[in-house]
């Protein structure tokens, strides 16, 4: 459990910065002369971490709701659900080649 919350809080707070880097990127495009210029690399970068970092629950969730439909505890729980669901994920991939190489020592010791 204490692993699962340890995953789950840093995947929260990388995708709140992401998320920043992701809103700078796009204001700075708002800033600059012509907005129709192309993406920089960065940009792309950004938002594609932004996209992978945010399924499978806070971009769809944020995308149903209105802006400013709901107020502040409440429009934080897609993310911290999210980074629920990533910690989850993360733990059981940590477990399973954990598990997996734990089990490949023992055999070996087991053998000699």
């Amino acid at each position: 459990m204490g692993r699962i919350l340890g995953l789950s809080a840093i995947h929260f707070a990388a995708q709140f910065v992401v998320l920043v880097l992701d809103f700078a990127a796009v204001m700075r495009r708002f800033d600059a002369p012509d907005p129709a210029a192309p993406r920089s690399f960065y940009e792309g970068v950004v938002e594609a971490s932004w996209t992978v970092m945010s399924l499978p629950i806070a971009r769809p969730l944020l995308e149903m709701w209105s802006p400013g439909a709901i107020g502040f505890p409440l429009s934080a729980l897609p993310f911290i659900l999210n980074s629920l669901v990533w910690g989850v994920a993360l733990a059981f991939c940590w477990h399973w080649w954990d598990g997996g190489r734990k089990e490949n020592e023992a055999d070996g010791a087991a053998q000699q």
